[in-house]
């Protein structure tokens, strides 16, 4: 009896390990959903990666400061800002994400956190170069559909090449 009770715990522990490692699979590749389809414009696929009632804000951080420059509440305030938004062809650029650390929380495995790096890269007249970096700091929710998005997005921009208002970039 105690070899069939081992091997049920051993077979109860795989089976979470392997729900954690699917569930870190499937936020990653939200992570880079948001990303690709912000950089080619395809705003329905990236109003897809966002819960019905997500927050999403960009703040600018400094060593002495934390000022947030934009902040949308919902799919419906996402939907209005995201066409406003550069992306290819028009502009060229790459919303690069590394390094995600990610933590499936919660009771039932619902809930996760991630942070992730941020590096954009624009095409300038001389060639690519370094736009902004910083970090991105996201809460996921997995839907009733099984599909891990984003309830909240907290872009932190640590440093950029060129300051830019928040009326620039389609705050609303």
């Amino acid at each position: 009896m105690t070899e069939t009770n081992e091997l049920v715990d051993r077979l109860e522990a795989l089976e979470a390990r392997v729900r954690t490692l699917d569930a870190e699979a499937a936020i990653t590749k939200t992570l880079y959903r948001l990303a690709i389809t912000l950089d080619y414009g395809d705003h329905e696929a990236w109003i897809d990666c966002f819960a019905p009632d997500a927050v999403f804000e960009m703040v600018e951080v400094s060593e002495t400061d934390r000022v947030v420059r934009v902040r949308h509440d919902g799919r419906d305030a996402l939907a209005a800002f995201i066409p406003g938004h550069s992306h290819a062809p028009q502009h060229f650029h790459k919303h690069l994400v590394g390094d995600p650390l990610i933590e499936i929380t919660g009771d039932g495995g619902d809930t996760a956190t991630s942070t992730s790096y941020l590096t954009r890269l624009d095409k300038g007249e001389a060639g690519p170069y370094l736009w902004s970096f910083g970090r991105y700091l996201d809460t996921f929710v997995r839907g009733d559909d099984g599909r891990w998005r984003v309830a909240r997005r907290t872009i932190e921009v640590e440093s950029r090449a060129v300051p830019v208002k928040a009326s620039d970039i389609g705050a609303r």
